[in-house]
């Protein structure tokens, strides 16, 4: 038996909502967001800050238009697609937190924990969760 909380919707809804906030706090509020992590930029970094906001919103709509999908190849290339991206940012920001070259504070860690668990969850949703996918995206 599944567990009636792991679900794809559940886990798009709330993986959606997570980019939403990032990316519009990003897009609004760069210098502020970035202040919690201690992270000064120059102006032209709070630009490029404002074109990630840009991408997590994206992401963030991808996912809240897609929570409805029924297994399909559609579905389970998209979670490939978010493993992935996830698993990336989670070893990008390992890296980060390891570099004798960078100051980081313990915020980092969070986002290695959000990452990570995406991650984990769209891998589910790609190589364990069983579905008939021959049915196709119709």
């Amino acid at each position: 038996m599944a567990n009636e909380y792991l679900t794809f919707k559940n886990t798009t809804t709330i993986t959606s909502i997570i980019s939403l906030l990032f990316g519009l706090g990003f897009v609004l509020s760069p210098k502020e967001v970035l202040d919690i992590y201690d992270v000064p930029l120059s102006e032209e970094g709070y630009h490029v800050t404002k074109l990630f906001g840009a991408a997590f919103i994206l992401i963030g709509l991808v996912l809240w238009f897609v929570k409805d999908l029924e297994p399909s190849d559609l579905r389970r290339n998209l979670s490939i697609s978010f493993t992935v991206g996830n698993g990336l940012g989670a070893i990008l920001t390992i890296i980060n937190i390891f570099d004798d070259d960078t100051d980081v504070n313990g915020l980092e860690w969070l986002n290695v924990l959000l990452y990570g668990i995406f991650a984990g969850l769209f891998a589910y949703f790609a190589f364990v969760e069983t579905g008939d996918t021959s049915k196709g995206t119709e």
